[in-house]
């Protein structure tokens, strides 16, 4: 019958590790989101490409602002759904991107997973 032989046990280690890698990768994917869409993003007076920032809203927890709702660049919305009722059509950017990004995503958060697990 096989069987493991414990050598060390980094749980406590690992434990107090893992919460601060997942945050990193959380930040980090939401902050590389924000600069590859300054850099698709529709272009007529800039201002949508200026407002979209990333935040943190709590631990783990963040998010991708394009535009502000009644706020600067409040138009963002019309351009990446469109208009039906003016003959606006979608212009979708955002919403792709976001789906593109869902792998990079978990391949991110495996990476920090791995690293966290290397606590010593």
């Amino acid at each position: 019958m096989g069987g493991w032989t414990v050598k060390y046990n980094n749980f406590g280690a690992i434990a107090r590790k893992m919460p601060r890698e997942l945050a990193d990768g959380v930040d980090e994917v939401a902050e590389s989101m924000v600069r590859e869409l300054k850099t698709i993003l529709w272009k007529d007076t800039g201002m949508i490409r200026r407002v979209t920032t990333e935040r943190g809203l709590s631990r783990m927890h963040a998010e991708v602002d394009v535009g502000w709702y009644l706020g600067q660049g409040f138009y963002s919305g019309f351009q990446e759904f469109g208009v039906p009722a003016y003959g606006r059509p979608p212009r979708p950017i955002v919403a792709p991107l976001a789906h593109q990004y869902e792998r990079q995503y978990r391949l991110e958060m495996a990476e920090k997973v791995r690293k966290a697990c290397d606590a010593r």
